[in-house]
């Protein structure tokens, strides 16, 4: 069946999918089968198997399959507010991506004019810039 990725804990390595009928679904990194690429991405298009129901009464995932390869970014912060926690990415096209300290590697110090490494994630909102993540300083 095929679900969306709705959220996904970095630090747990779980996550929750939903699919196209409201379902939500469990899943553990180690059920999640690309791993040569980036942890999962929020909103996400994946493949999943089910099986019996978490400890939490969540139908669990056997397995998920991205659906399409994620494609990695290369840009420059253009603006970032410490006390707000937020910010923006400029791509090397141009694009402007929405950066949230919550998306940026631990050890990564930021700052505007630092080159950076990210996914795009998937627009949920029109009219909202798309959203960066797994953010990675570049070099």
């Amino acid at each position: 069946m095929t679900a969306r990725v709705r959220k996904y804990i970095l630090r747990g390595s779980y996550g929750f999918l939903v699919t196209s009928e409201g379902q939500e679904i469990f899943f553990h990194l180690w059920g999640f089968l690309d791993k040569g690429g980036p942890p999962p991405i929020v909103g996400e298009e994946v493949e999943v198997t089910t099986i019996t129901p978490s400890p939490q009464g969540l139908p669990r995932a056997e397995s998920v399959c991205r659906v399409h390869a994620p494609i990695l970014h290369m840009g420059v912060i253009s603006k970032f507010d410490l006390a707000k926690g937020y910010g923006f990415i400029r791509d090397t096209d141009g694009l402007e991506y929405y950066l949230h300290k919550s998306d940026v590697s631990p050890s990564m110090v930021v700052a505007p004019g630092i080159g950076v490494r990210f996914y795009a994630g998937v627009l949920t909102q029109e009219g909202q810039r798309p959203r960066s993540c797994h953010v990675t300083q570049d070099g």
